[in-house]
């Protein structure tokens, strides 16, 4: 069984309007046994370095995040992400917008489930990997609907570090999700930049059998008229009846 760890990059702002100029949905799937391994080398290596949790825009030690990349990498986990850009999106109809719960977070999820999805499919997988979101980003409820719109499993939303539930219980912090931090903000960097040459971002680049990918301008305005046309052809088809 396979399972699939993402958190984002980049903010739209609750309200639709304010935001950054990308936002960016990243992560990483691997089996349940390499996360495993994973989690405990990771824990390893944030106890050694005298820390309890990583977070790439505060943790710039270049020794610690040498070995916490060598660790991504040996942990036969395959990277996957959507770089989106706001601006386009924002560029879209508010009508459309709103019908097909198109956010930036949503957008950039669901085209890293698809992608996830025919990478299963690649191999003849007769199981969905399992896709966790990082808790509390905004477009959450965005991008729970869309997936179930178009007939993915219930994506589930957890915290990247402990949490106390309203019933006085500890929910634990799952340490993939730190990963999946580390890899959205190294391409969040990138796409502000437009160098993608920091060793961090070249040895993601290296990880084979993902996807790193993006919506553009372009494909917004494509995916705008795709939508268009659909709405179009459901209008004619009512009348019809």
């Amino acid at each position: 069984m396979y399972t699939a760890y993402f958190d984002a990059s980049g903010h739209e702002g609750r309200d639709g309007k304010s935001h950054s100029e990308f936002l960016v949905v990243a992560g990483f799937v691997a089996a349940a046994n390499h996360w495993i391994e994973f989690n405990k080398r990771w824990n390893d290596r944030l106890f050694s370095a005298g820390i309890n949790m990583f977070h790439a825009t505060e943790h710039r030690d270049k020794k610690l995040r040498e070995k916490l990349v060598e660790i991504i990498q040996s942990s036969g986990a395959l990277p996957f992400s959507c770089a989106v850009e706001i601006p386009a999106l924002h560029g879209m109809s508010p009508d459309l917008r709103g019908r097909y719960h198109l956010r930036a977070y949503a957008l950039g999820g669901r085209a890293c489930a698809g992608r996830l999805l025919k990478w299963a499919k690649s191999f003849h997988s007769r199981y969905a990997p399992e896709m966790f979101f990082e808790d509390g980003d905004a477009g959450k409820e965005a991008l729970e609907e869309r997936l179930l719109r178009d007939k993915f499993p219930r994506p589930q939303f957890k915290p990247k570090k402990d949490r106390t539930t309203r019933e006085g219980l500890l929910e634990k912090g799952l340490l993939p999700f730190q990963a999946a931090d580390f890899l959205a903000n190294e391409i969040f960097n990138a796409c502000l930049s437009g160098d993608a040459t920091s060793w961090e971002m070249e040895a993601f680049l290296k990880m084979q059998g993902g996807y790193l990918g993006g919506c553009s301008v372009e494909e917004i305005e494509d995916f705008e008229k795709n939508l268009r046309i659909v709405d179009l052809t459901r209008y004619l088809g009512a009348l019809t009846k």
